[in-house]
């Protein structure tokens, strides 16, 4: 059984897939390519609904406690090369 993760009200998104394997490989590499900046982060797998295609996707989200926290560590992920975007988990 997963232990059931207390998920923070704001979520810095750095992987996507219809497949979560797929999307759990995204974060992988990105972990990798920014070792000293996401080492200490565990992010959250979670099935979120989008506006194209009804299945949604699986998407890999670091949680942040504010909007202030996402932005910064997003902020941070963008100057060294990396995409990722800020949302509110529900």
């Amino acid at each position: 059984a997963m232990a059931s993760i207390n998920v923070k009200p704001w979520g810095v998104q750095v992987a996507g897939n219809f497949r979560r394997s797929a999307a759990i490989g995204q974060w992988l590499r990105v972990k990798s390519r920014f070792p000293a900046l996401l080492a200490s982060h565990d992010p959250v797998v979670s099935r979120v609904r989008t506006p194209i295609g009804r299945r949604g996707i699986y998407a890999v989200r670091i949680g942040a406690d504010s909007r202030g926290e996402a932005n910064g560590i997003c902020n941070k992920l963008q100057s060294v090369g990396g995409a990722c975007v800020v949302m509110r988990n529900r």
